[in-house]
């Protein structure tokens, strides 16, 4: 799928025209009770069988990486992981992803999605990136994985490519 789509679809989940209250009910932290719910979001995307998903669901929280889920109405719209202890992997995201709906409600997947979507969210509207920040870090002193991204996008945006067969494909 084209990148602007997907970021076009990204840029409705957080909109900053959005009051904050209503950014705070976007995204949570996942549990494994998400598992069903993302594994049959992905799976539209991915032919990935569900018990390989749950595998790997386990193995990702367990291993310290971050996994998120976005709501939208109560419907999981998009999934969001990135590795926690990132100097483990050279200061480099481990993986990173952002999946939205499109306007014909079909699912979209935009790996770069969330790169850009963020670079223009933190030029844009400042208040909705710092409290992105903090959802997403659990205000956690030494997760500080997301700021990292946004600070370094403009050095790693080249580099910073998703690579989702090595994670979550059969």
């Amino acid at each position: 799928m084209p990148g602007g789509k997907g970021v076009a679809a990204a840029s409705r989940i957080f909109d900053p025209k959005n009051p904050i209250e209503e950014v705070k009910e976007v995204i949570r932290e996942s549990t494994l009770k998400d598992t069903e719910e993302s594994w049959k979001f992905l799976s539209s995307f991915y032919k990935i069988s569900k018990d390989r998903y749950s595998s790997y669901y386990k193995k990702a929280l367990v291993g310290g990486s971050r996994l998120f889920c976005y709501y939208k109405n109560g419907q999981v719209v998009g999934v969001i992981g990135f590795c926690q202890n990132y100097s483990v992997v050279a200061g480099k995201i481990l993986w990173i992803d952002i999946f939205a709906v499109s306007e014909e409600g079909k699912h979209v997947g935009a790996p770069s999605a969330l790169i850009k979507f963020v670079d223009n969210l933190a030029k844009e509207d400042k208040e909705v990136t710092r409290l992105t920040w903090e959802v997403l870090s659990s205000q956690k002193e030494s997760d500080k994985c997301l700021a990292d991204v946004i600070n370094a996008i403009g050095a790693q945006q080249d580099t910073m490519c998703i690579n989702h067969k090595d994670y979550i494909r059969d």
